[in-house]
């Protein structure tokens, strides 16, 4: 539901009503059912990516190491997983999170995994999408316009569903930015 864009909320098991779920607590606890299965692991790491995203200024470095402690393992565990998922969710936070001393941001491991993720997953637009924000912070405007072209040829509605419309948004947004920096 995070996902779809919706709070998801539940009954209270307790009798207190509807409150919304913890669904990283749900995560953990599936982890700990089953530590060895990779989708279980990577599910954790969208989950706390997700809340990363929401998390407030003061909240984002107590969200960001259980996030990078989680998804960093899956690098090296499970790079083809979800066509390249955790080279996507690793390298996107390495492109968007302050660099050294601030954060962990690192343009140039960014650029690697997700050049990595286009290589061998070029199916999925988002691999194509992030690689072309890298690009453009790395002053490759052709490059970003090469990948933006390709991102936005492998939207398939059929195949994203839902997630497609917020999938174009997000590749209109970097079409923007992109003749923004060429102005």
């Amino acid at each position: 539901l995070w996902d779809y864009g919706e709070d998801p909320y539940g009954i209270d098991p307790f009798g207190r009503g509807v409150r919304e779920v913890d669904c990283v607590e749900l995560g953990e606890g599936a982890v700990k059912r089953a530590p060895d299965d990779i989708h279980v692991r990577y599910t954790l790491a969208l989950i706390l990516g997700m809340r990363l995203q929401r998390a407030s200024l003061a909240g984002v470095p107590f969200a960001l190491g259980p996030f990078l402690d989680t998804a960093r393992p899956l690098v090296k565990d499970a790079p083809d997983l979800d066509e390249g998922g955790p080279l996507r969710i690793v390298g996107a936070l390495y492109l968007k999170a302050p660099a050294w001393p601030t954060g962990p941001g690192d343009l140039d491991r960014a650029l690697e995994l997700l050049e990595q993720a286009v290589k061998d997953h070029p199916e999925h637009p988002l691999n194509h999408l992030f690689y072309a924000e890298a690009l453009m912070q790395d002053e490759d405007y052709e490059g970003a316009r090469r990948e933006l072209t390709l991102a936005r040829k492998k939207l398939d509605s059929g195949r994203f569903l839902w997630r497609t419309d917020r999938y174009e948004e997000m590749i209109r947004n970097a079409e923007e930015e992109l003749s923004y920096d060429l102005e």
